[in-house]
Parts: structure tokens; sequence; C-alpha cells
């Protein structure tokens, strides 16, 4: 019965969980009822995830090649206002498979989230990451991940989300060229200079080119900075040649699906424990590590 509430609560609002419980299993189980069943397992989820990475990566994968891709996303909590859920998704590249021509899909992922600090977080991460021979990193340009990167996995693949480098790109062209066409012309002309390793060009190009105005100024001084201290993550064609992801869309997609989809409902606001009790539960299950759920009502029986 327990089992069947925290399944149903992690996937719908507790209103909607309720009524689910209710009308298709006859089960009376009023809301608050189940948020407290969800704040009293989830930590006991949360240290289940920690103990347990044997269960969140098949060790047949440990020996491939990984990617580990991180970013934050924002939810709404009672008395901070909106804060950070930092969200982690690590799959094997022998499970990113083609769906058709445009589009593709992961077929067995590990997620790990918390809404709190960096470094919790990354302590929590850790012992799941130090496991895999392979891993590859396609990330934004937080200087926080790229720390903790270049200290614990120097010898790692990194890599710059190639549509965040873009961005920054676009949003120097917008601010330097008052004519938006000839803005668009030099971003595609350097979208292609990027994808042939010539990062180093377009910042030597980029540095040559003087401002308008203060604004523009502003923005070429953001841009290169952005663009040196990570274009050793940038050797874009480099990277396609040898057959590695350049973009982080699994991260983004997987923070609608874990994240959003579940907190981020209309008119929800959360309590941090609350949010994070939901946050383990719900990774556990898209994990495919629904039985740490189970084990940790079983501990507690």
């Amino acid at each position: 019965m327990q089992e069947m509430m925290l399944y149903s609560a992690q996937e719908s609002v507790y209103s909607t969980a309720s009524e689910h419980l209710r009308k298709y299993f006859g089960l009376q189980a009023d809301p608050k009822q189940l948020e407290r069943l969800v704040h009293a397992y989830g930590e006991e989820v949360k240290g289940e995830i920690n103990h347990a990475e044997d269960r969140q990566l098949p060790s047949e994968k440990e020996a491939g090649r990984n990617y580990v891709m991180m970013d934050g996303s924002m939810i709404l909590t009672r008395k901070e206002g909106w804060k950070e859920v930092k969200l982690a998704h690590i799959f094997a590249a022998s499970d990113h498979l083609p769906e058709n021509e445009h589009r593709s899909y992961i077929r067995d992922s590990f997620y790990l989230g918390h809404l709190g600090s960096h470094r919790e977080f990354l302590r929590r991460l850790e012992p799941t990451v130090d496991r895999l021979k392979d891993p590859v990193f396609v990330n934004d340009g937080a200087k926080w991940i790229w720390a903790w990167v270049d200290q614990f996995y120097p010898n790692a693949t990194q890599i710059l989300d190639f549509y965040h480098a873009v961005e920054h790109l676009a949003g120097f062209s917008k601010d330097f060229f008052l004519n938006p066409e000839i803005a668009q012309k030099w971003i595609e002309e350097n979208k292609q200079k990027l994808l042939s390793d010539g990062v180093e060009e377009l910042i030597e190009e980029v540095s040559a080119l003087l401002p308008p105005n203060p604004a523009a100024q502003k923005a070429q001084k953001s841009l290169l900075q952005y663009y040196r201290s990570n274009k050793h993550r940038m050797k874009y064609k480099t990277f396609k040649d040898k057959g590695l992801m350049i973009g982080s869309g699994p991260i983004e997609s997987a923070h609608r699906t874990v994240i959003q989809a579940r907190l981020k409902k209309s008119g929800q606001r959360w309590s941090t424990d609350g949010a994070n009790a939901v946050i383990q539960i719900r990774a556990a299950k898209l994990s495919g590590n629904w039985e740490l759920v189970i084990k940790a009502i079983q501990n507690a029986a």
C-alpha cells in the first residue's frame, strides 16, 4: 500500500494522486497523508541511492564510454522564492540510439537531483562518476561544474555544449551589429567556423573588432572571456570525428521529465525538504531503481 502511495505521489500532485488512488484502487489516502509519507521516505531513498552504486549503473556499462551531464532549473519554494534544482544525467554512449533521421533517444539513464548547494550535489555524485572508465562531460559554461571536473577528472574528455557556445555568439552579434541581417549572417558564418575547430581563429577575429558603443564593448569582453576559458572544450570537429556528442540536450530534456513535470506544476510551492523528498523518489523511479524505494519501505517495517 505504501509503495502504491509513493508511486502515485511522485507522478502527480498530492490531491490528484489521492483522487486516483481512491478511484482506481479504493484506497483512502488524503493529500496530507501522501505528503507526510513522501517526507518520511525521501531521506531513506536518498540513503539507498547513495549506497547502491552497483544498482545505479550496471557494471557492464562502466568500462565503456559514458556521458555525464549536469544542469540546473528553477522551482518555486515557499520561503526563499525561486531556487535551483541541480540534476545529473548519466548514460552509456551505447544507450544513445537513433529513433529516426532527425531524432534519437536514450534507452537507459541514471539521474541524481538535489535542491541545495552544488557542493552537496557533487559530493553525492562523485561515487558514481568515480566508477566510470571513460566519462565524457558535456555541459554549459557553469564554473562550478568545470572546476570540479578539472580537479577530480582532469584526464576526462570535456565538451562545452555547442548550443550554449552559439547562444553567446548570437548575443554578441546582436549587440555589435546594428543590422539584423548582417548579424545573422555573421552568426551563421562563425557557427561553421566553430564546427571546423576554428575557435582560436574566431577569438582572434573578435578581438580585432572595434566596438561601436559601450554595450558592444561589454558584449565583446564577455564573449572573449567565455571562449578563452573554454576553448579547449570547443574542438567540435575533433569531437564529432571521434563520434562524440557535442550538445547537452539530454540534460535539458531530463529536467523537463524528472523535475519540471512533477515539481513545476501550476500553483506548486515547495519546502526544501519536501522538494528533495520527491526528487529522490522520482529520480529512483526514472533511473529504473524503484527497488530502492521498496527497500526503504521494508527497512522501515
